[in-house]
């Protein structure tokens, strides 16, 4: 029985790319995903056939995350950044669930372009590999008219984005401009879809870029590193929070929906059984104290 289960499966995720047929899911975390099968037509992804030679064989899953300049050419390579923790950034079933973390100059972060790479040399362990890039809501606010037959007649005003005129309606969590983080630039359709996958026994790595924040100027310009860094503290993630007025509409955020980087596999039947957190901070040159250039969470005003 298992087996038809599994022939299923495969025919559904080949036909459909999506893993809604076998109606809801429970994922890990929670996320809607959009297939990484076709690098010609999906841009940013590259299914790589090469494994990485650094990972052992057998492996269950592994990360890396890469950095070059976004002025170096587009055919140079990504240099691998060092996790924080000790050990590689790989899972096994010894140490099935783990967490990553990696730090990088706050100046370098800002004008670089990042690689987020992951595999796995175990792909009977791993049959569904998923990516959820890091992202939050920045408002649920939404127009209420005092007269709905009034046009512009408003007891509560919509969100407008920093360095916008459009007010938008974000209490039904459909506008991407209602969204800060790496999500909003690294998965096709979002926010209808937050996540990625693909699978290992048809492609045993891929790989994800994101854009430096000077090229995309997802925040409008306030020289931040809000985009890729995702170092809120636990504390303050469940309370809403405005923005300080020095950084415009930058640290604005909804409580409760702050969603990390996640990387981890599922068996065909959606059970989780290899999980990488992943942790990004900036660094500045003084950490403890003094000018922080291009501020990432932690601070004053989270």
């Amino acid at each position: 029985m298992k087996t038809q289960h599994i022939l299923a499966w495969v025919l559904c995720l080949t036909m459909f790319g999506t893993i809604s047929c076998s109606g809801d899911e429970a994922a890990f975390p929670s996320v809607t995903e959009t297939p990484s099968t076709d690098p010609g037509t999906d841009p940013g992804t590259d299914t790589g056939t090469d494994l990485d030679a650094t990972v052992p064989d057998g492996t269950g899953l592994y990360f890396r995350l890469g950095i070059k300049w976004e002025s170096a050419a587009e055919d140079s390579a990504f240099t691998n950044l060092s996790r924080a923790e000790s050990g590689d950034c790989v899972v096994t079933s010894v140490t099935p669930d783990i967490t990553c973390s990696f730090t990088v100059p706050e100046g370098q972060l800002y004008y670089s372009t990042l690689q987020f790479r992951m595999g796995s040399k175990a792909a009977a362990s791993c049959p569904i590999l998923k990516f959820r890039p890091y992202y939050y809501q920045k408002s649920a606010a939404s127009p209420v008219a005092d007269d709905p037959g009034t046009p512009g007649d408003e007891t509560a005003p919509g969100y407008t984005p920093s360095g916008s005129d459009t007010e938008l309606s974000c209490a039904d969590g459909k506008e991407a401009l209602c969204f800060g983080g790496a999500a909003p630039h690294m998965v096709e359709g979002f926010p209808e879809n937050t996540g990625r996958y693909f699978l290992p026994q048809v492609t045993p790595e891929s790989s994800y870029t994101l854009d430096s924040e000077n090229k995309l100027r997802s925040y409008y310009g306030a020289g931040v590193n809000y985009l890729v860094t995702n170092d809120l503290p636990t504390p303050d993630r469940a309370a809403n929070a405005n923005a300080p007025a020095d950084l415009a509409a930058s640290r604005e955020r909804v409580g409760g929906t702050f969603n990390d980087y996640y990387v981890w596999c599922e068996t065909f039947w959606a059970e989780p059984v290899f999980s990488i957190k992943v942790m990004i901070s900036d660094e500045n040159e003084d950490p403890t104290g003094g000018l922080d250039q291009y501020p990432d969470w932690p601070g004053v005003n989270n």
